[in-house]
């Protein structure tokens, strides 16, 4: 019984927060948490085109769940701060400035912003942001392997510029086992990591933004290019996406935000690509080339 509801719930809510972000004084601004994500992707949000590859049930109660984590910290940080506020003597200085509970509005490099950061803190009269994010397994050891996503990290130095504050940390936990680890930055070495690409991507964001304006004001689409890549095998004719040629391939790059499930728009965005490759003689699509054998 309660798993039904739940999965109606989350169904539901699905469906409301669509519509909710139909509204052109919406999508004709940006937000941070999906500024690296593939702008078609974007696109296709903003002008409300019909999702093709709703995501799992499943995958929107992960999602929950992670907000709920969020919640949790949230909590926490204010409770440090209470209990450090009253026992001075273990000589820990901690404040809690305010959180993500409402949206917050900026215009910068003359683009409109949307933003929810998550945390604001004090720690000897320095103030930090900090970006939760929820690791499952052994992600927590890939980050501290290969380097925070670059999205977390460009994520965090817009929340730095707009809250004019300089420096911050990601804070990493594991939702199986609530290992955690942190990373510090400052908004001088995050600026100086991303400058040239901050600089391209607001002017090819900018240009959406026109697009979407052009979508609503006339109903013509201008369709971004393609920034993810997929690779395709030909058997039976049928498509398979998991495959060997000489070595492995997957073919979902072309996800939903880092997860695995496909692109919500997948099928619209790939589908002449796709009905093409299956009329042809071809049997592999690799890298945007096409092969024999």
């Amino acid at each position: 019984m309660i798993k039904n509801i739940l999965y109606k719930y989350l169904e539901h809510k699905a469906i409301i927060e669509s519509e909710k972000e139909k509204k052109v004084e919406y999508q004709l601004h940006w937000s941070p948490s999906y500024y690296c994500r593939c702008l078609r992707q974007t696109y296709f949000k903003k002008i409300g085109e019909s999702i093709t590859n709703p995501l799992p049930i499943h995958t929107l109660l992960k999602f929950e769940m992670g907000n709920g984590i969020h919640y949790q910290l949230k909590e926490l940080y204010k409770r440090v701060a209470i209990f450090y506020n009253e026992y001075k003597q273990f000589g820990v200085n901690f404040e809690y400035i305010e959180g993500g509970d409402s949206r917050e509005e900026i215009e910068w490099d003359n683009i409109k912003w949307i933003y929810i950061p998550d945390d604001l803190i004090k720690v000897k009269d320095k103030e930090f942001i900090i970006e939760n994010k929820t690791k499952y397994g052994q992600g927590i050891e890939i980050v501290k392997k290969f380097g925070v996503e670059k999205d977390y990290e460009i994520q965090e130095l817009l929340y730095m510029t707009f809250k004019k504050i300089k420096a911050g940390e990601i804070f990493f936990v594991a939702t199986d086992s609530a290992y955690c680890e942190d990373f510090a930055y400052t908004d001088k070495i995050l600026i100086d990591k991303y400058r040239k690409y901050i600089g391209a991507r607001n002017k090819k964001i900018k240009e959406i933004i026109n697009d979407v304006k052009l979508f609503y004001d006339t109903g013509e689409k201008k369709l971004p290019d393609k920034e993810g890549q997929i690779n395709l095998k030909k058997y039976n004719n049928e498509i398979r996406y998991e495959f060997t040629r000489g070595e492995k391939y997957k073919s979902y790059p072309c996800t939903w935000s880092s997860g695995t499930n496909k692109c919500m728009w997948f099928d619209v965005c790939w589908k002449k690509d796709i009905d093409y490759f299956l009329n042809s003689n071809y049997n592999f699509y690799i890298d945007g080339k096409y092969y024999w054998k």
